[in-house]
């Protein structure tokens, strides 16, 4: 059955380039992308998404609201939040507003991958390799 991916990056290079590794790998899935926070919240009145893959920085929203707004509408959604903000405190912000896992955009297309399947198959929160890490302080 295929899997429905939102998503929510501003930059289009970086939204492109993860809907081409991600279709192109084993994961039977279908990706939509919203270039701001607006965009995205708006998908989530009229389609359901398996998982919302979360950039932090948007132009008109952070993700930790962007996170806590798609929560509170749909509780049962799935989010992994990806970003270049390697910081401790920003982590736990996005983890204590709900996201399901947080990879870093410095990972390598392997992790990107099993944060997806492991998020996707239900895992109750996957951190990236360098994620960890921070984690550990």
């Amino acid at each position: 059955m295929t899997k429905h991916i939102l998503i929510v990056e501003d930059h289009p290079i970086v939204s492109v380039s993860f809907a081409r590794i991600i279709t192109a790998s084993d994961l039977n899935v279908n990706c939509q992308s919203a270039a701001t926070a607006a965009k995205g919240l708006a998908y989530l009145n009229g389609s359901e998404f398996d998982l919302i893959i979360l950039d932090i920085n948007l132009p008109d929203m952070n993700g930790i609201e962007f996170c806590k707004t798609a929560k509170s509408r749909v509780p049962h959604q799935k989010i992994l939040a990806i970003t270049t903000v390697a910081q401790r405190h920003v982590v736990e912000k996005m983890l204590d507003a709900g996201a399901d896992g947080f990879i870093l955009k410095t990972s390598d297309i392997e992790d990107i991958l099993e944060g997806i399947r492991q998020v996707l198959n239900g895992k109750q929160v996957y951190l990236g390799k360098g994620v960890k890490d921070l984690i550990k302080g």
